[in-house]
């Protein structure tokens, strides 16, 4: 048996365990940004009760602030408008809120499925890089060989 076709053996069986490598790598960068993933949401969802909770504690305060004020919070119209434009605000910035979470929950997403394609595409190429590598160590054995 020749050298050259032994090198060519040993060289193919590394490029096949190189994409194994590879594929291994990226499924664990896509559990990596999955796991990136449902920590954020679960950071996003905690915003949002925090900026409920200051919301409803404003509240609070404001009514209490203007009942001391001696002003009449369900018939005097300016503290109504005041209220409602808080609670307005309040609901733009949890939908603000919220429209950033799914925006970065896809971002995490789409980038896990492309780390496991290209880990799919490392590890068929690895085995295209093989097949290739023992084939000229076969043709070049035969063609010394004759």
């Amino acid at each position: 048996m020749s050298f050259g076709l032994v090198s060519a053996g040993v060289s193919a069986l590394a490029s096949i365990a190189g994409g194994i490598s590879a594929r291994r790598t990226a499924r664990l960068n896509a559990f990596n940004l999955g796991t990136e993933r449902v920590l954020n949401e679960a950071e996003a969802t905690q915003q949002s009760n925090m900026r409920m909770e200051a919301y409803r504690s404003n509240l609070s305060s404001n009514i209490a602030t203007f009942a001391a004020a001696g002003r009449e919070v369900g018939l005097d119209r300016s503290v109504g408008a005041f209220l409602g434009k808080q609670k307005e605000v309040v609901g733009e910035d949890i939908e603000n809120m919220e429209f950033m979470k799914m925006m970065r929950s896809m971002k995490l997403t789409s980038q896990a499925h492309a780390a496991v394609r290209e880990g799919r595409d490392a590890q068929t190429a690895s085995y295209i890089n093989a097949f290739t590598t023992m084939a000229d160590g076969v043709s070049k054995f035969n063609s010394t060989k004759t």
